[in-house]
């Protein structure tokens, strides 16, 4: 195993943190009759816990392959899934939306999406280090339909800004919080010197609101396609297909 193999990312001290990267208002009144105010910025060390408690007890539910694979009723794949989440936000670069109000005593998590920087170095992540079935299940299709994907040689970089999980806390739906999670993704990515970004979707409304923010289509897989002895492992999905998302950042 050579030097550069063993390479790991590490945001630049020159990037303040946490820095706010995007504002934004909402589209729909709260119960006090306004329209809700949200900054995006870097996930600071406090509401760390509260976004992975958010992440196992809301995304894994209602993201539509993790369901499928019913993550959340496996104790060991859990796990396994809050542990990866926690080693990609200790590289310092997963955006949370705060509501952005005055007189809080502690901010109101509104959405997050996980970040981290995957290199041409890294090792493939296919699924066998996890010892949870759900979580196993979930990475092998993950890698089925990232199979034909090469974002290195697509953008023509050796490191990108790699995703694992976009939340919008069901108070805040509907307020077009996927569309600025994804916008503030840009000038994150600008200031740390990232050239290029990737993430994948299963519901139809996050690959709208990536297509919103400026991402294209870089590989799509249907998931009636995806069968094991034959059969659909997934039939009668939400909707059809599985997007593979990217971005060159200019």
């Amino acid at each position: 195993m050579d030097a550069s193999s063993c390479r790991k990312w590490v945001r630049p001290a020159s990037v303040p943190f946490p820095t706010v990267w995007r504002r934004s208002t909402g589209r729909t009144k709260m119960e006090d009759g306004k329209l809700p105010k949200f900054r995006i910025q870097d996930l600071p060390e406090e509401l760390e816990e509260e976004l992975l408690d958010l992440m196992c007890n809301v995304f894994l539910r209602d993201e539509q392959i993790c369901a499928r694979c019913r993550v959340y009723e496996d104790p060991v794949s859990l796990k396994e899934f809050r542990e990866e989440w926690r080693e990609i936000i200790n590289q310092k670069m997963t955006l949370v939306a705060v509501v952005d109000e005055d007189g809080a005593a502690k901010p109101r998590i509104a959405g997050a999406n996980i970040l981290g920087v995957t290199l041409i170095t890294d090792p493939p992540n296919d699924g066998n280090k996890y010892k949870g079935k759900a979580v196993r299940e979930t990475w092998k299709f993950i890698n089925w339909a990232l199979e034909p994907v090469d974002v290195f040689k697509t953008y023509g970089v050796d490191e990108y800004m790699s995703a694992l999980g976009l939340l919008v806390v069901p108070e805040f739906r509907g307020q077009g919080l996927s569309v600025e999670l994804l916008k503030a993704r840009f000038p994150l990515a600008k200031a740390v010197g990232l050239k290029a970004t990737m993430t994948f979707f299963s519901p139809a409304a996050a690959q709208a609101a990536s297509l919103k923010a400026g991402m294209e289509l870089l590989h799509e897989v249907l998931y009636e396609d995806y069968k094991k002895d034959g059969e659909v492992v997934f039939p009668n999905m939400k909707n059809k297909a599985f997007r593979v998302m990217g971005a060159r950042i200019t």
